[in-house]
């Protein structure tokens, strides 16, 4: 079947999400931001890093003291696998803490973890002086992720299939970038 029409979410010059996107309720999102929120993974599931920031962008602008949606903003910001380099660092490592100072789940929780990784993948500016820092940092990153894939898989943490399904993902795509 064809796909529907694009729906537009309050600022069409923005964001246009299909009506078949996947929702990510799974994630400590406000619901205000939740559609932008969803649209930003949506673009950044088909490798469009720029469309997928201006999401995340607007659900900060729905939703400022969403640490999600904070944390939305770095992951579009990069590396990718495509993009080896972050196109925009002072801009990941700003939204990297901002999500990290913001951050309400319980240690433990998904979002916790995946933005505690994400304060690994956009160090300070101290680390991050050439690429061999950035390169440290992603690491740092994937090691994060790694340690807590291990330990919600082999221990259970607590996380639902999808929760460590989504958590599997992310640690898939920091290896992609690392090789």
């Amino acid at each position: 079947a064809p796909a529907s029409p694009p729906v537009p979410l309050g600022r069409p010059d923005l964001i246009w999400l299909p009506r078949f996107a996947s929702n990510h309720s799974l994630l400590a999102v406000a619901a205000a931001a939740q559609p932008y929120f969803d649209a930003g993974m949506l673009h950044m599931a088909g490798f469009n890093r720029e469309e997928a920031r201006r999401a995340f962008e607007a659900a900060v602008a729905a939703a400022p003291r969403c640490a999600m949606c904070h944390w939305g903003v770095a992951y579009a910001c990069g590396p990718t696998a495509g993009e080896p380099s972050s196109a925009d660092a002072a801009t990941a490592r700003r939204e990297a803490a901002l999500a990290h100072s913001l951050v309400g789940s319980p240690r433990g929780s998904l979002e916790a973890a995946l933005i505690a990784a994400m304060a690994l993948r956009h160090p300070p500016v101290s680390w991050s002086v050439d690429h061999n820092g950035e390169e440290a940092g992603f690491r740092a990153y994937a090691g994060a992720l790694d340690a807590a894939r291990k330990e919600r898989w082999v221990g259970g943490g607590g996380l639902s299939v999808a929760e460590r399904a989504e958590l599997d993902v992310h640690y898939a795509e920091a290896l992609l970038c690392l090789a």
